[in-house]
């Protein structure tokens, strides 16, 4: 991504849930006019709590992609869950599933890695990353509705960025698919 970034001063960078950690990553060496996280998987990984409920709801895909480097596949009563709002319509769902990829094995086992703490897994560098963007614009927008990241989980990556943080209520992790406005933006 940084060698794709011909001006980095004049650049945005948004990301929402693994991309938004890749930002960060990203943020780490590279300064950039501002960034936009949206339910941004933080800086240190998702929860053990929050692996073990994503095993929970979908075992032997999430075990599978982990362990064996499958694709874990999407089914409509699991995305539901985890993304969407109960009065989200069928429409807006199915559009989602038509529009979206699973995430890749290697994301997920990536993810299960910096969860667990495992040594070699990819970390954002908490000095490095507070350093580089020191004074910079920084936007982060979580729910507390989210399944996989919950707003005070957030909190440790908002300052050393220096974000701003705006919580939701009641919006779920893909909330950029909600039927009715947020009032963002």
């Amino acid at each position: 991504m940084e060698t794709a970034i011909r001006n980095p001063e004049r650049t945005v960078l948004i990301g929402h849930s693994m991309g938004g950690w890749a930002i960060l990553k990203v943020l780490e060496s590279l300064k950039v006019a501002a960034s936009v996280l949206l339910a941004p998987i933080p800086h240190r990984g998702l929860s053990l709590k929050t692996m073990k409920a994503l095993v929970r709801i979908t075992p032997g895909r999430t075990l599978s992609a982990i362990l064996l480097g499958k694709p874990p596949g999407l089914d409509e009563r699991t995305v539901r869950a985890v993304c969407f709002r109960r009065d989200v319509s069928k429409n807006v769902v199915k559009r989602f599933m038509k529009e979206s990829v699973a995430e890749s094995p290697k994301a997920l086992r990536e993810t299960a890695f910096l969860s667990l703490r495992l040594p070699g897994s990819a970390r954002v560098r908490a000095s490095r990353l507070a350093k580089a963007q020191h004074g910079r614009p920084s936007l982060i927008v979580a729910s507390s509705a989210d399944f996989f990241v919950k707003p005070a989980e957030l909190e440790e990556t908002a300052t050393l960025l220096g974000a701003e943080m705006l919580s939701l209520q009641e919006y779920p992790h893909c909330f950029l698919y909600a039927d009715s406005g947020l009032g963002v933006a």
